[in-house]
């Protein structure tokens, strides 16, 4: 498996990823709302050539048997405190695959590449001016979807609920939180 960058070259075989309705409620996307590929490409590119207060990183992956473009992985870097001197950064993990591509790994090994990065080779950026360490590494999920509740239970360390906002019609929607910070890589290393 590999990972790279996305371009607005990969939205022919994005366009049916965002469209699939598993997809859209896993990402809180409003499930009438038009998904443009393109237009959605474009925007994710331009945050991350011109970010404003976060750092946005999208990868896609890519299956090296075959050379599709199987799914897409963001990360999203904020600070964990806006108030913290030094700063510590935390990474938002989300991921999205083609129906075709789900329960196969692929998931699992791309997020526990793209956490490792993070805390590899992030740890000495800080996109908001000096040097802050990668403080946490998260990601949430619906209670309801049981294979990506298993997956980031082997990747990182529940943290209960939380209520997340809901692009569907707006309000919140309860998901289940998950993180591992540097303190917990060290002490599970096999995590």
């Amino acid at each position: 498996m590999t990972l790279r960058p996305l371009t607005v070259w990969d939205a022919g075989v994005l366009q049916p990823m965002l469209d699939d309705p598993a997809v859209r409620a896993a990402m809180r996307w409003d499930i009438d709302q038009n998904r443009d590929a393109a237009r959605w490409l474009t925007s994710v590119i331009q945050q991350q050539e011109h970010p404003h207060y976060r750092f946005v990183y999208t990868f896609g992956v890519v299956l090296d048997d075959t050379d599709v473009l199987a799914g897409v992985v963001m990360v999203t870097i904020a600070r964990e405190d806006e108030h913290a001197v030094p700063p510590v950064l935390q990474a938002e993990l989300s991921i999205f695959l083609a129906p075709e591509h789900r329960g196969h790994g692929h998931a699992g090994r791309a997020l526990r590449r793209v956490r490792e990065w993070c805390f590899d080779d992030l740890a000495v950026l800080d996109p908001f001016g000096g040097s802050a360490p990668m403080g946490e590494v998260i990601a949430a999920c619906l209670p309801t979807n049981d294979a990506s509740r298993s997956m980031l239970g082997r990747l990182l360390v529940p943290r209960g609920t939380v209520e997340a906002a809901s692009r569907r019609g707006g309000g919140t929607v309860t998901a289940l939180k998950f993180g591992l910070t540097r303190a917990e890589r060290r002490e599970h290393p096999g995590r």
